[in-house]
């Protein structure tokens, strides 16, 4: 299939040229593209990728009001701030700072508001991640894992009671019945102060910096719903003009243009057996577990390049021994290295490795 054509006519020609979609674009449900679509624009070189991308944003800017981009300090949004700039200079530019930032990345953040003067807002919480944690869990193993989402911790023991009364209380949900795990962090902590503002401000379109070729949750969020649709519980358009980039066209582009980006991604280690440099691929909130089902996930990374950070959360945090809990629990209860004893700080010393992946 030609990757500039979908079943409701052409979509973009690379190299000049808009398609009927692009000047009307339809309602979420309706906007979908087949995988070999994705896969074909993907393949695309860099040049067309950059008209892909600004037509898009071109499109969507005709149609906004109060626009904003959704700043995390990353490369990808560092790259579409660099290209929406190019379209509107004063664009407001909100940036979700959850309080558990990497220090390096909050420092780019507020490094770049001034070196290009940005229309910046800076989106706090109300409350700690720790509150969060202690309400409704702990951030791990993705965000399909935790019962609920963002169940306040008293549900969750009347539905594991009621499970359990029914005889019903196995697998996933006897995991989550001993450990207390939750992607709550993300609506209190970036979701909701983030909307608040761009409420404030009157936004009616949210520029992001997603790509498909991230996870497959959004690749096939990408495939259903495209690049720009709107969200009606929040009456508000989302444009995605990065969405068929990948991770080389983000560093390619960075190079061509010297675009600046946050420190993090430069923070690594050389792996002892392999030889191979592991650094941080991801900005994201410090304290996250989603991907520490992951090999070399970003709590993995942080043991080495934030070691004190990480020690904190370990033990005086309190995840270190949460961790050896989940890993119990996975393993069905049978007697390891975990059960035989509970002391979070012996096993730091003696194997902090084994910290890093469930």
């Amino acid at each position: 299939m030609d990757p500039r054509v979908n079943d409701t006519g052409p979509i973009l020609r690379p190299h000049g040229g808009r398609g009927r979609w692009l000047t009307a674009p339809r309602d979420k449900a309706s906007n979908c593209y087949q995988y070999e679509q994705l896969r074909a624009w993907q393949a695309l070189d860099l040049d067309a990728k950059i008209v892909w991308a600004h037509e898009r944003i071109a499109v969507a800017l005709a149609r906004l009001g109060t626009p904003c981009l959704a700043f995390s300090a990353g490369k990808d949004s560092t790259v579409l701030l660099h290209m929406l700039r190019q379209h509107k200079p004063d664009l407001h530019v909100v940036y979700g700072n959850t309080g558990i930032e990497f220090p390096e990345c909050v420092k780019f953040a507020r490094w770049l508001r001034d070196e290009w003067r940005l229309n910046y807002h800076e989106a706090r919480p109300e409350v700690t991640f720790w509150w969060v944690v202690e309400q409704y869990g702990w951030p791990l193993l993705g965000k399909t894992f935790g019962v609920g989402g963002v169940a306040h911790k008293s549900s969750r023991e009347r539905f594991f009671d009621e499970l359990e009364a029914r005889g019903e209380l196995t697998g996933q949900y006897a995991i989550q019945a001993e450990v207390p795990i939750s992607s709550a962090c993300c609506t209190f902590l970036k979701e909701r102060p983030s909307e608040k503002v761009q409420k404030a401000l009157g936004v009616d379109g949210v520029f992001l910096g997603i790509m498909a070729s991230e996870s497959r949750r959004r690749m096939f969020n990408f495939l259903q719903y495209g690049e720009w649709y709107q969200v009606g519980s929040q009456r508000l358009w989302k444009c995605h003009p990065l969405a068929i980039w990948t991770d080389a066209d983000i560093w390619a582009y960075i190079r061509r243009f010297n675009v600046p980006y946050a420190p993090l991604y430069d923070m690594g280690y050389h792996d002892e057996k392999t030889g191979e440099w592991i650094s941080h691929k991801r900005n994201g909130c410090m304290f996250c577990g989603m991907d520490i089902h992951f090999p070399n996930n970003h709590l993995a990374i942080m043991r080495r390049t934030h070691p004190k950070a990480w020690r904190t959360l370990m033990v005086h945090k309190g995840l270190g021994k949460v961790l050896m809990q989940l890993r119990f629990a996975l393993d069905a209860h049978q007697m390891d290295m975990f059960a035989e004893q509970w002391d979070v700080n012996e096993y730091l010393e003696r194997f902090p490795c084994v910290f890093d992946r469930i």
